[in-house]
């Protein structure tokens, strides 16, 4: 084939991501609730550094994976190339929510902290939803070539 192997190292680490996306996409939802429940802005603060830690976690195993990218198949490079500015978006967002949350730890129940609230949220679910279904694409393929070897189908001449 044309196509180069994918790499298990990236597809660990996507997998790893996939996790990490996940539990930052719980803790946003929690947070999100928290706005409806009028909980103490202490109660928010300790859910967003969950939702920090989770990103912190998500970006580690993005950027290892990154790193691997001159080993990856064209697939995971083009899930690098479009995880990234995902990501970005994250990280300079939760930083916005903290400095804005450590700026009104009185004012969790208006609406500007709801907003912050509710773009995490959408932010988090994308790159859950994006990571889970590369994970989910590089599992099919690796089925698909594993189904493949077992029948011993050859190649079909031109194809690349």
């Amino acid at each position: 084939r044309a196509q180069s192997a994918d790499s298990e190292k990236v597809n660990e680490l996507f997998r790893s991501a996939k996790h990490h996306a996940v539990m930052a996409e719980e803790d946003a939802d929690r947070l999100e609730a928290n706005t409806r429940s009028g909980v103490s802005w202490k109660s928010h603060a300790a859910t967003v550094s969950g939702v920090k830690e989770h990103v912190n976690n998500l970006i580690r195993d993005f950027n290892n994976a990154k790193e691997l990218r001159p080993e990856a198949s064209e697939w995971q490079k083009d899930a690098i190339d479009k995880i990234e500015p995902l990501l970005q978006g994250i990280a300079d967002h939760l930083n916005a929510t903290i400095n804005h949350l450590n700026e009104n730890q009185n004012r969790t129940q208006m609406k500007p902290w709801k907003d912050y609230v509710k773009a995490n949220s959408e932010y988090t679910t994308r790159a859950a939803n994006l990571i889970r279904d590369y994970v989910a694409y590089g599992e099919a393929r690796a089925n698909a070539d594993s189904l493949e070897k077992s029948l011993q189908i050859p190649e079909t001449p031109g194809q690349e």
